[in-house]
């Protein structure tokens, strides 16, 4: 029955139930209540009052929401409820306090709404309706008023005594209720409720046994429910025991039937053997189920998942128990997991997460992962299970970004102190490296290259790509051995990964041209490829390969553009330098400046260099305001930096005899002052030699003060007189 109304849900929800829910946590502090809601991705939200406290609307397709753990960590002082309406979608809160709801994006994605006490703050937005208009009039509750006593009491209805004494062939009874007490409007939904409870199997009507002085407590929290005085009745679910559901409503996969250390022992695999593989058919050669399962549990607990499948098959199993062992055996053998027992159990508590964790092929981002759950039941399994499963359990959390799950199952397999395998220490790199120790990671991978065996292929493959992504080079010698490894793997699923080694080593090795003809067989390396050109081809490769037609669009990292922008500015390609820039949206302004005036455009260099004032920034402005002939400006830029001399100098140049007379006391002053001078007319009482020695003395201060201007400025090749 709870099968049914859990399909008969999955059918009525089936428009979100595809959709990855809306996780949903919250937290208890002083004065507020905090509601997390995590996107995914950036939405368009909106919320507004409602006559039950609060409304969220979400633009484009209705979310689903995973509400479950909602209420583990906070009260209902403040948040009453909240639930999705049945008609809109929208995501409802009921409020339970004298608070106002101030809602925030922490950042794209994640939406935090926090219920504050006390009145809202005035003008609030979110106290309108979502259309705009005012607030609804809050629902009151409504009033119940007692009726009047009857004259006369009728017996009151027992449905159980009716369903327990009444005779074979009778008439149905008659409903008399006892409203002395004007309850009956809260039994008749009591009733209403319970019977479609029990008709549905949702509820079971048990009488429980009772204790001299009293009623036994029941067993669930649901307390006891009693109807115009009858007999006390415990309720709770049907079948008395609620199973553990997964994120997507389904039920978990039962801890015992993933019990893998109890199907064997430390005992040699050859004293297991036969006890654990006898008595499998009996008379007539019938299948003995209970051994075939012992049997098939063993092979599992040995990791041997060809042979469960191949058990199976012979013995033709079919069943849910032998779907989920069917899809253990493709998870051992790191095949495609064909089955829908695992799916969708990533959230359950138990062991069932692990084997859920590594059945899917990708994890796609906001997938519910208890992570917690994976590292435990990974913990769990034998020694030889745990060698064998974890580098691919660690790099699926590394693909997450869940570095410290990842060193966990790197713990539960190194601390039992035995020699570990290839697959190990290639663990061990990924992990190093995804953590920032890159020296820890080479020396993982070198100690496997240094003393050959299987796994030295694949621990060149990770060395190139170790080094590649840092922008190092690498030694000329892994060329051909990754061209003789690629040619034995040709057709194999591990043919991409050593086509895409050999053109990042190509490119660390010094042919970068060669990397870039196989970009087609490999064009996720593109931003690699032009890493490694930036920092280690040579001025000719650089001018081969990174002078771009218009138009083109190649795939770099912001900082590789910079780079290669940078070293084409210095070998004087200023036009080749900005295409690469031209699609770095935070390219660095100083950069940038530095091409625009390569360029010949002073102004784009002044836009660039807006809100900058360091000394190089505070250069390329005076080299942009120069060309432009705005003396003035550049002269308030370096009085702004305490140059005035070198300002006084720049208006100077600039022939502003005024500004320069204005300026602080200097032999620039004076010659301006000189230059400003009106020329003094001829006093009528002075003859021509009079007139002639004023003037010689004014050309002799005006030579003085040009000879003090050269001594202190002495400008390359002219000798101060």
């Amino acid at each position: 029955m709870i099968r049914a109304l859990l399909l008969l849900m999955a059918l009525c929800c089936g428009g979100t139930a595809t959709a990855r829910p809306i996780t949903v946590t919250s937290g208890e502090h002083e004065g507020f209540t905090r509601l997390v809601f995590d996107f995914g991705t950036p939405v368009d939200w909106r919320l507004g009052r409602s006559a039950d406290g609060y409304e969220m609307t979400i633009g484009g397709a209705t979310p689903a929401y995973d509400l479950r753990g909602i209420f583990n960590l906070i009260g209902r002082s403040r948040l009453a409820a909240v639930w999705p309406d049945p008609q809109t979608g929208n995501l409802r809160l009921g409020i339970a306090c004298a608070c106002h709801a101030l809602p925030f994006e922490f950042r794209p994605g994640i939406v935090v709404i926090d219920l504050r006490d006390g009145p809202p703050p005035k003008g609030s937005s979110f106290e309108l309706a979502l259309e705009g208009g005012p607030a609804p009039d809050l629902a009151a509750p409504g009033i119940v008023r007692p009726r009047a006593r009857p004259a006369t009491a009728t017996k009151p209805y027992d449905w159980l005594d009716l369903a327990l004494n009444a005779p074979e062939e009778t008439a149905a009874p008659s409903l008399h209720i006892n409203d002395t007490a004007g309850l009956a409007p809260l039994r008749d939904i009591l009733l209403q409720q319970l019977s479609r409870g029990a008709a549905q199997g949702v509820v079971d009507m048990i009488q429980p046994s009772t204790a001299p002085g009293g009623a036994r407590l029941p067993d669930f929290a649901s307390a006891q429910v009693r109807i115009a005085g009858g007999p006390e009745m415990a309720m709770g679910p049907a079948g008395s025991v609620r199973p553990e559901l997964g994120a997507e409503g389904q039920a978990c996969v039962a801890d015992e039937r993933l019990a893998f250390a109890q199907w064997g022992t430390d005992a040699p695999v050859a004293v297991q053997w036969g006890p654990a593989m006898s008595g499998l058919t009996g008379e007539f050669d019938r299948t003995e189920p209970e051994a075939l399962a012992r049997a098939i549990r063993f092979l599992l607990f040995l990791g041997f998942g060809a042979e469960v499948r191949q058990a199976l098959a012979a013995f033709a199993q079919q069943g849910e128990e032998a779907d989920l062992w069917r899809e253990l055996a493709l998870i051992l053998d790191g095949a495609p997991v064909e089955g829908a027992v695992l799916v969708g159990q990533m959230a359950c508590d138990g062991p069932t997460a692990l084997w859920s964790f590594l059945a899917q092929p990708r994890i796609a981002p906001g997938e519910i992962v208890n992570a917690a759950a994976v590292r435990l039941a990974f913990s769990e399994l034998p020694l030889h299970l745990r060698r064998h499963l974890g580098p691919p359990l660690a790099e699926r959390f590394l693909a997450l970004g869940d570095t410290e799950s990842a060193r966990a199952v790197q713990d539960a397999i190194l601390r039992a102190g035995e020699e570990q395998g290839g697959e190990i220490a290639l663990m061990q790199a990924d992990l190093a490296a995804q953590t920032g120790d890159s020296a820890a990671a080479e020396a993982h991978i070198r100690s496997l290259i240094d003393q050959p065996g299987p796994e030295t292929a694949d621990a060149m493959t990770a060395l190139v790509e170790l080094r590649a992504r840092q922008g190092l080079p690498v030694d000329p010698a892994m060329v051909p051995a990754l061209e003789a490894s690629l040619a034995e793997r040709a057709g194999t699923d591990a043919a991409p990964t050593f086509r895409r080694a050999l053109t990042l080593a190509r490119a660390a090795s010094g042919d970068p041209a060669g990397a870039f003809a196989a970009l087609p067989e490999t064009p996720d390396v593109e931003p690699v490829l032009w890493l490694l050109l930036a920092g280690l081809g040579t001025d000719g490769q650089l001018l081969d390969l990174a002078i771009l037609p218009q138009g083109a669009t190649p795939s770099a990292t912001v900082a590789t553009r910079e780079a290669l922008a940078r070293r084409l500015m210095d070998l004087g390609f200023a036009d080749a330098a900005a295409l690469w820039l031209a699609a770095a949206q935070t390219a660095d302004p100083l950069l940038q400046a530095r091409v625009d005036l390569a360029r010949d455009d002073p102004r784009a260099a002044l836009r660039n260099l807006a809100g900058r004032q360091d000394s190089e920034a505070q250069s390329l402005r005076l080299e942009a305001l120069n060309r432009l002939g705005a003396a003035a400006d550049a002269a308030a830029t370096l009085r702004s930096t305490g140059q005035d001399e070198d300002a006084t100098r720049t208006l100077a140049r600039a022939g502003d005899w005024a500004s320069v007379a204005d300026s602080a006391p200097s032999t620039w002053q004076i010659l301006a002052q000189d230059a400003l001078r009106p020329p003094a007319e001829p006093a009528a009482a002075e003859g021509p030699l009079a007139n002639g020695h004023r003037l010689t003395e004014a050309a002799s201060s005006t030579r003085a003060a040009v000879s003090a201007l050269l001594a202190e400025t002495p400008l390359p090749g002219i000798a101060a007189p």
